[in-house]
């Protein structure tokens, strides 16, 4: 598709072989690389070792790489030895569809906060509509703390389930994946089954609802594929506190341990278990790194302010390509005029 084409900037989302191999083959015009994430599981080591020389050629010939949050420039072996070309543009959020005024509630879905706008409209579930809504009456007397995102080993909800032993509220999880039902036999195992809930994939339209039904949003990430947690930023949007791991990725960066949540060691159910129920005793504190997270995403994290650093690194890009070009046209006329 490319090949047609003479752009002055590509964009590319790295790890992403196909697209860095078609690159280096164009070979025009500027390179920008978002990166994602290192690879990192064991079970890619061979596949990385593979791999290493093309990534390396590419992130060499890139003129920016773009990097979400500088955890990541500093903890990652292959960014550090490219921070001079790295910037920082974190990911973005609408914070418009996280606003109390314009959720959508599903029925049972949350409890009924006295500040809460309640608005029933019909919903887009089937099965999962079904279980949530017979939760209805287990959950209206008791503090909720609430996870959202695909169920993969890297998302640490093994951890956070057996801290749920040292907790008196309800979990629910939002989400499908992998590892649902190794968690939900889990959850039967230790015994807390009757406090943690799998609703399943929830609807794009009823995402906010969801946030919004909860005290306390966790991500109990547990390996540094979890790169950056944008669930963090819509929970912060929404108005929650959040609990998070320490991975030096963007998890530590989006919340800040001690103002907008708590951050913990991975793999540590008694550390997770502490942070949660001190936030949950404390509704002072927790109102406070709630204000405290919302301000930080309209400061830091819309989605317009992201927009506008990636356009000011492709003018940089831009600007870049110019100035080689005339520099090179000017060593062309001079080198012709000694002849």
């Amino acid at each position: 598709m490319l090949a047609g084409l003479s752009p002055d900037i590509t964009h590319l989302h790295f790890p992403y072989p196909i697209g860095e191999i078609s690159q280096l083959l164009l070979n025009r015009g500027r390179t920008v690389i978002t990166y994602h994430s290192d690879v990192v599981r064991g079970s890619q080591q061979l596949i990385l070792r593979l791999y290493r020389p093309l990534m390396r050629l590419v992130l060499r010939r890139a003129a920016r790489i773009v990097v979400t949050s500088p955890n990541y420039i500093v903890s990652s072996p292959h960014l550090r030895r490219m921070a001079d070309r790295c910037v920082v543009v974190p990911l973005g959020v609408d914070l418009r569809r996280f606003q109390p005024e314009s959720v959508v509630r599903p029925t049972g879905l949350l409890r009924n906060h006295q500040s809460s706008v309640i608005s029933r409209q019909p919903s887009t579930f089937n099965n999962q509509q079904i279980a949530i809504g017979n939760l209805q009456s287990k959950i209206s007397n008791q503090q909720s703390i609430l996870f959202l995102g695909r169920l993969r080993y890297y998302k640490g909800l093994d951890t956070l389930i057996h801290a749920m032993q040292e907790i008196n509220a309800r979990l629910i999880l939002g989400g499908d994946g992998p590892m649902r039902a190794e968690w939900e036999a889990l959850a039967q195992r230790i015994g807390v089954a009757d406090r943690v809930t799998f609703v399943g994939e929830l609807p794009e339209a009823e995402l906010a609802a969801f946030y919004h039904s909860g005290d306390l949003f966790v991500l109990p990430a547990s390996a540094r594929s979890e790169a950056f947690g944008t669930v963090l930023l819509e929970a912060m949007a929404s108005g929650l506190a959040c609990v998070t791991t320490e991975l030096g990725t963007g998890t530590s960066y989006v919340v800040q341990d001690g103002v907008t949540g708590l951050v913990v060691p991975p793999h540590s159910s008694r550390a997770l278990a502490d942070a949660i129920n001190r936030l949950l005793a404390d509704d002072e504190l927790r109102t406070r790194m709630s204000q405290a997270g919302l301000a930080r995403a309209k400061r830091e994290f819309a989605l317009e302010k992201m927009v506008e650093k990636v356009e000011a690194v492709y003018r940089w890009a831009r600007a870049n390509l110019v100035n080689e070009y005339e520099t090179n046209k000017r060593m062309q006329v001079a080198a012709a005029e000694t002849r």
